[in-house]
């Protein structure tokens, strides 16, 4: 078949090429697909709910849904001729393609993101790759973006670190669009398909309109100063044990990056990565943790008369502002239910409860971990660090990864001892689970 002859049936089976296609097609019709639609339809591909998706691209599930019921379903139902809904679209656009219904020309099939140039409050930066995270639902974080914005000035590669949902794009995306850098062009690069580091350097050098015949990133970023956002370094992470490693190659590109050109990298994680420690030590990088809003910050998201207590809600997640958001959504909805009728603290923990599932069974947790996790939360008031480790006393490493990734804090009390705790929901979801 015509289609078949463009593209073989299991390559279309990618996400990338499947919405680079429906972006051509779409455009054909005179209009763009909009960075949501865009989520919108990596839920429908990939078979997720929207509050999966959104926790993990840091968007409010509701926003999602929003754009569910808006055009991006007329338009695609017009394009294949029949009803297109969240659970058909793949179906239904494969055999299309396969049936020569719609065929895919070479450009959409290799298509990447387009590039694309944004206006910032620095003037025009030209951002290739990936778009921007949204940042319409941004709140506070003055002194955070104060902090990355020193350290991306003093260090060649920052690394920034933070559980799920806590904003790290949304920091980084601020920061590119309302601060001044001398960099010619801001390359922001997802590394969820998890390319090996010979294919990340070539689509690197294809952002940068490098040969097809050039191999190698190095030169082309001698030229210029560039910034390089490496989005999901922890998805590339391959276990060794209890170990989480990096591929050494990946490493030795950062690392000539850094060394031998003016342009700079940042890294965002779930998970520290132990590998850059040597960059770490040689002073070429350094690690930032990003914590929770405060309260303060938070009362932006709260606007119903449904009696929350920002500053109780903000404590019992841990200010995270992916939580916080679903929350908030909840109140919203629920504004005329009798708050008399209703425990608002159980809701509200049913109502992030798929957050804890999803960091409890996560890659980068060691059965070490969940057992320090279980420890911590057995105390109402936090556990002694002392006593922590007479408990599990190879354990010192695993507790500062745990704290790097905000997944616990470290208090002084009034005695001056240190103690480890949890956020009072994410301690509730632990005693239930244990």
């Amino acid at each position: 078949m015509l289609a078949n002859r463009h593209v073989p049936a299991l390559n279309i089976m990618d996400f990338e090429r499947a919405i680079a296609f429906v972006r051509e097609k779409i455009k054909g019709q005179g209009t763009e697909l909009s960075a949501l639609e865009e989520v919108v339809l990596e839920a429908a591909w990939k078979d997720v709910t929207y509050e999966q998706i959104g926790q993990a691209r840091d968007i409010n599930p509701n926003t999602l849904k929003s754009y569910a019921s808006g055009r991006i379903w007329k338009s695609l139902s017009a394009l294949l001729n029949q009803k297109v809904r969240k659970k058909s679209f793949k179906k239904a656009l494969t055999e299309a393609i396969e049936s020569g219904q719609l065929t895919v020309t070479k450009t959409a099939h290799l298509a990447e993101k387009p590039k694309h140039s944004q206006q910032t409050s620095g003037g025009a930066v030209s951002i290739v790759g990936a778009k921007l995270p949204e940042t319409t639902e941004f709140y506070g974080r003055t002194s955070e973006l104060s902090d990355l914005k020193k350290l991306v000035e003093s260090y060649a590669c920052v690394l920034l670190i933070g559980v799920q949902g806590i904003g790290k794009k949304s920091l980084v995306s601020k920061l590119i669009q309302t601060q001044e850098f001398p960099f010619s062009k801001v390359l922001w690069k997802p590394l969820h398909h998890n390319p090996d580091a010979d294919r990340l350097e070539s689509e690197l050098l294809e952002l940068l309109d490098g040969p097809e015949d050039s191999h190698s990133l190095i030169p082309y970023l001698r030229k210029n100063k560039h910034l390089l956002i490496l989005d999901g370094l922890d998805s590339i992470l391959e276990q060794e044990g209890d170990l989480r490693t990096i591929d050494s190659r990946y490493v030795s590109l950062v690392r000539r990056i850094v060394e031998e050109t003016p342009s700079q990298v940042i890294c965002i994680s779930e998970e520290p990565i132990e590998d850059f420690d040597v960059l770490i030590l040689r002073g070429d990088a350094i690690s930032y943790t990003l914590r929770g809003l405060k309260a303060n910050d938070a009362e932006m998201m709260f606007d119903s008369n449904f009696g929350i207590n920002v500053e109780e809600v903000v404590e019992s997640v841990g200010g995270n502002p992916l939580l916080l958001k679903q929350i908030s959504a909840w109140s919203k909805e629920s504004v005329q239910i009798d708050p008399s009728l209703v425990n608002r603290a159980t809701v509200q923990r049913g109502v992030v409860k798929n957050w804890h599932e999803q960091v409890l069974a996560s890659d980068y947790l060691s059965e070490l971990d969940r057992q320090l996790l279980d420890a911590i939360a057995q105390s109402e008031n936090g556990i002694p660090y002392s006593q922590l480790l007479t408990q599990y006393p190879d354990a010192a490493h695993r507790i500062s990864r745990l704290l790097a990734m905000g997944l616990a804090s470290q208090k002084i009390e009034e005695s001056g001892i240190p103690s480890i705790e949890v956020n009072f929901f994410f301690r509730k979801h632990l005693l239930a689970h244990s």
